[in-house]
């Protein structure tokens, strides 16, 4: 579960290129200036880091890192620390790599042709505990198609619980909004992730914030 960051945030910046990398951290300092920030121009650096004793509350890291393998080494982090708030950024700029590393578990994608305030706007995002997505990166068509079949799929009554996940509800909260039990929720959100291909709530939530304005099948 992402939480907010607070004064004693540990924040690690990685990234091979020098003054990319001392660019990222001036931008942290702006937006953390109590936090304790960490430097690494490569994947063991991170690795190292992260075994560290004092936990990691956030990782920005350029997914290209010379010793990494792309997105395999950004699930591979997902999967050994679960609770690790990633922000991954590249100069790559593929297509659909937002939605792709949004799907990894990422909470942001930010390219490095992005402005300086944009940066920023994603790192205040992430640091409240949201997952943020440029409104302009829209997934590719091969991305979201299957998506949106999965959000034609999705009933009336899940369509609600996604909304209000979107408000950032708990489960309890919206047990007591729609009047049913806890379990029943929980049983929606299960089906909605699975049904957008989705690997956590949050992902479920920004996958249909991206899709928002798309056609829908049928329409």
């Amino acid at each position: 579960m992402r939480v907010a960051l607070d004064a004693r945030t540990v924040i690690v910046v990685a990234d091979d290129h020098p003054l990319f990398r001392g660019a990222l951290a001036r931008a942290v300092r702006d937006c953390f200036p109590r936090s304790v920030l960490h430097e690494t121009g490569t994947l063991e650096g991170v690795r190292q880091l992260l075994r560290g004793h004092a936990p990691v509350d956030l990782l920005i890291m350029e997914l290209n890192l010379p010793d990494a393998h792309g997105m395999q080494s950004l699930q591979a982090l997902r999967q050994a620390h679960p609770e690790l708030s990633i922000m991954v950024v590249s100069g790559a700029g593929e297509p659909g790599a937002q939605a792709a590393v949004l799907r990894a578990g990422a909470a942001a994608y930010v390219p490095k042709t992005c402005p300086p305030a944009l940066l920023r706007e994603a790192l205040r995002a992430v640091g409240s505990g949201e997952v943020w997505a440029r409104a302009d990166a829209a997934p590719s068509s091969a991305d979201r198609a299957p998506t949106q079949s999965g959000l034609a799929q999705l009933t009336p009554q899940q369509r609600r619980v996604l909304e209000l996940l979107s408000r950032g509800l708990l489960n309890k909260q919206i047990a007591a909004e729609l009047e049913v039990a806890e379990a029943t929720v929980k049983s929606h959100v299960t089906a909605i992730m699975r049904k957008l291909g989705a690997h956590n709530r949050t992902q479920a939530v920004v996958i249909a914030r991206t899709l928002a304005d798309a056609p829908q099948p049928g329409e």
